[in-house]
């Protein structure tokens, strides 16, 4: 899916460039990056990807970067650092709803 969706953007950018004159083949250009950069390895997951890469970014240090990509585990501190964040205005009610659904299900076990 990664090389046909990346095949499309470079026929597209041709396409766009030989409208405008330019006679450069953009597949001539390498796609180079750093080998620490870590590489998405799902379709959904792109915004937390980017999250991710934006926070732990200093520099070019390959220090700054986990050695492991748990995609699920970084979705779901995302997740609750955005709900438990003061400039949340329904953190309240989210938290009262998860309080609620907490204690119903401990009356059913």
């Amino acid at each position: 899916m990664r090389i046909s969706c990346v095949r499309t953007v470079v026929e597209e950018c041709t396409h766009f460039f030989n409208l405008n004159g330019h006679e450069k083949n953009l597949s001539s250009f390498p796609i180079k990056r750093p080998t620490w950069v870590h590489v998405q390895d799902n379709g959904w997951d792109c915004g937390v990807h980017v999250i991710n890469h934006m926070r732990r970014f200093d520099f070019m240090n390959s220090s700054s970067t986990p050695s492991r990509w748990d995609s699920t585990l970084i979705r779901h501190k995302l997740a609750i650092e955005l709900l438990l964040d003061d400039e949340n205005s329904e953190k309240a009610i989210i938290l009262d709803n998860v309080h609620n659904h907490t204690k119903i299900k401990r009356r059913r076990v």
